[in-house]
This record gives structure tokens, sequence and C-alpha cells, in this order.
């Protein structure tokens, strides 16, 4: 019998390699279920959103099985929740990169976002500069909001909260923290110091300041106030 050249033995050995990555999810969900191991269930990863159903074949097109079952599978391979932590830890906390295209690690596990539509760390920079005909926009918008409530019998008032980056700019990284520039909210807050519609337009900027002395108002990986914060601002439009 022919003794197999190392070429063959390579192509085998990739071959086995792949073939067993490519199961062992398969594998592992079995052991699970029959054997109880690996426990993974134990460690539930929190998502806001509900996680693909095995799909029903039955009314689902042919043509989408495929993707179909690869969206079940990739929200429950195993070991996912120990994976994705891993891959947060390993950007975050490690590389100090950023995940996807807007989340941006900051100091002792805060996340601040970056583009798309939540852009706060272009904002913290300074990198949105009014125009004076964007400014006399903003003027009339409230102006007119203003007018319109009056003219119907309501009061009219605007609430403008901060965004997390100005409030805890000692939590950004020193490479971007050191570049303030001044905000949209700063620009606009300006520009209605002489404005019929000034006391109308609620900047809570300094409220959320004073409040983040004695009490955390932020969520340390989510852009939005926490449960106290919004009690706060709620008291605060009262």
């Amino acid at each position: 019998m022919p003794k197999p050249s190392p070429q063959r033995i390579i192509s085998w050995l990739f071959l086995g390699f792949w073939s067993l990555l490519l199961l062992s999810g398969l594998g592992f969900k079995a052991s699970a279920k029959f054997a109880g191991w690996p426990r993974w269930g134990d460690h539930v990863l929190s998502e806001n959103r509900t996680l693909n159903p095995w799909p029903d074949l039955r009314k689902t097109p042919a043509k989408r099985w495929g993707g179909a079952i690869e969206a079940w599978y990739n929200d429950h391979f195993a070991w996912r929740t120990q994976i994705i932590q891993f891959y947060r830890y390993l950007h975050f906390d490690w590389l100090h990169t950023t995940v996807g295209k807007e989340q941006v690690p900051g100091k002792n596990g805060w996340i601040f976002r970056k583009g798309g539509n939540w852009a706060e760390l272009e904002d913290y920079l300074g990198a949105f500069e009014l125009t004076p005909e964007e400014i006399g926009r903003w003027r009339d918008l409230f102006e007119g909001r203003k007018q319109w409530a009056e003219a119907h019998g309501v009061l009219y008032l605007e609430v403008i909260t901060p965004v997390k980056a100005q409030i805890h700019p000692e939590m950004v990284y020193p490479m971007i923290s050191r570049h303030r520039g001044q905000g949209v909210r700063e620009q606009v807050r300006a520009a209605l110091q002489d404005s019929p519609a000034r006391e109308n337009v609620l900047f809570l900027s300094d409220l959320i300041a004073r409040l983040t002395l004695s009490k955390t108002v932020f969520y340390a990986s989510d852009h939005h106030v926490n449960a106290y914060g919004t009690y706060m601002i709620f008291k605060e439009i009262r």
C-alpha cells in the first residue's frame, strides 16, 4: 500500500479540522441537551431584542431556509454568551478599539458613541459648527413653536438633555477628552439668549452635571440616562 504524500495528509487534516469545527456547535447542543454539558445556558446574555427562533419550515419558502436556519444558529450556537463577552473584553478592555461602527470604549467599562444617529463624541469635539443660517433656523423653529402654542392657549416647553460625553469627560480616554470643543447645544443656547423663546427651551446640562456629583445618572454602557436621571428630569419639567 503506497504511503500517503505529505500534501494528501495536510489536505485531510485541513478537511477534518474544518468539518469538526463546523459540526461542533450541533454536537455541543446535543451534548448539552442529553448529557448536561456544556452548561452555557446558566450564563444568559441580556440583549435588547428577541433571539431568532427555529424557523417553521412549512411556512417558510424553501429559498429562505438557509438564511432562516443560519439566523437561528447565530443566536443559539454553543458558548455564544462567553464568546460575545470575551469579544467585548478583548476590544473594550484590552485593545481599546471600537466595536462595529459606533461603539467607542471609555474608562472602567464606559462606552460612548460616534457617528450614526447619536454622534456624541463628534459633538463633544465641536465637529458640528453651525452656520449663521443654521442658527437662524433653530431660532425660527423655537420661536415659531412658541407662537403656535400661545395661539392655541397651551404652554410650549422644549427640553434639551446633554449627551453622556459632555457630562463625563473623565471617562473618555485622553486622546479624545483633551480636545473638547463647543457642542451644538452650547451654540444653540448662546443663540437663544436674546430670543423671546429663551424661557421655553429648558437646557438640563447644568442639572445633570450637579446630580452626577452625588449620584449615578447615566448608564455606563448606554447613552441614555438611568431611572434616577429620568425622574429628576421629569421633576425639573414639572
